[in-house]
Parts: C-alpha cells; sequence; structure tokens
C-alpha cells in the first residue's frame, strides 16, 4: 500500500492522545476526511502529542489496511515511540458494524510487532461516518487470543510440535 500523501496540519502537530474520542477530534481537524478503506496512521511522541501523521490510501490487494512493514518504517523515520491506526471500514459506511476477523488479526500483529520493536501501538480503530470499534478495547480477549496463537505458531523460532503426546 503507497501512501496517498504524507501530510501534517498545524492543528494536528502537538495535539494531546489519551482517548479514542481525542483520535475522532484529530480525524474530523483533518480536510478531507477518510473515504471508505483509506487509513490513518497517527505517529506520537512519549507524552502522546501528535508528531505527524500518515494518510493511506485503498489498496484493493491489501484491503484491511496498510502493511505492517509500512507502518513501522515510517515510524521509525519520523521517530515516533506510539502510534494509533485509524482505518475507515470499507463497505459499511453507515450504521453499527461488526468488524471483520481480519481487523482483529491485522491489529493483533501489528501490537506484536510494536512490542518487538519497543514502538507502542496505543489503539487500532475501525470506523464508518456514523460508529467507531476499538480493536484493542473493544476486541480484547479475541485479539489476546489470536496474538498469542500467532507467536505461539507462526512466529516461532522452533517447529511446532506435531506429535504432542
Amino acid at each position: 500500500m503507497r501512501p496517498a500523501a504524507d501530510r501534517t496540519g498545524p492543528a494536528l502537530e502537538g495535539s494531546h492522545i489519551g482517548s479514542p474520542r481525542d483520535v475522532l477530534r484529530c480525524l474530523q481537524q483533518i480536510t478531507p476526511g477518510l473515504t471508505p478503506g483509506e487509513s490513518l496512521v497517527l505517529f506520537l511522541d512519549r507524552e502522546q502529542q501528535v508528531l505527524t501523521y500518515l494518510h493511506m490510501a485503498y489498496d484493493p490487494f491489501c484491503p484491511i489496511g496498510p502493511s505492517i512493514q509500512n507502518i513501522f518504517r515510517d515510524a521509525f523515520a519520523r521517530q515516533a515511540s506510539r502510534l494509533v491506526i485509524v482505518t475507515s471500514h470499507p463497505s459499511c459506511r453507515t450504521g453499527p458494524f461488526m468488524p471483520a476477523g481480519d481487523y482483529v488479526q491485522h491489529a493483533a500483529k501489528c501490537s506484536l510487532a510494536g512490542q518487538l520493536l519497543d514502538l507502542r501501538l496505543i489503539d487500532y480503530l475501525v470506523c464508518n461516518t456514523t460508529d467507531t470499534q476499538s480493536l484493542l478495547l473493544d476486541f480484547r480477549d479475541e485479539l489476546y487470543r489470536y496474538a498469542l496463537h500467532y507467536s505461539q505458531q507462526v512466529a516461532s523460532a522452533y517447529p511446532p510440535d506435531l506429535c504432542p503426546n
């Protein structure tokens, strides 16, 4: 996924992020807002002040969100220590929705990569025009289960025990 634009608005730089509501307030200050499928990554410092943000276009080959490699490469380039990912739901434009399991898996992978790289993922929000779901807060149990499975089965340096007798 290639960035559509890398923009820092004067109203965003230095804004403090303490809750998902603060993220949505920052999102409203960015013009234009996110169209379906687009993503926004907020790069924060240790005091959770916005350093800059990266607006990423929708990629039909990677509909879940920005690639983990792009997120963390740009975070290191901007010397961020924390980040928040906001993705606009690609198909449900209004009303309540349930994020697909792929979103939870992507959030778990981003969280695990952040732990490995000492770059904390504060929140991963999936939103449309009327509703917002925080994957790290609202889907914590499912996220933890997937992260545990992923770290034990897929990301482990040792092969899984195929015959546990």
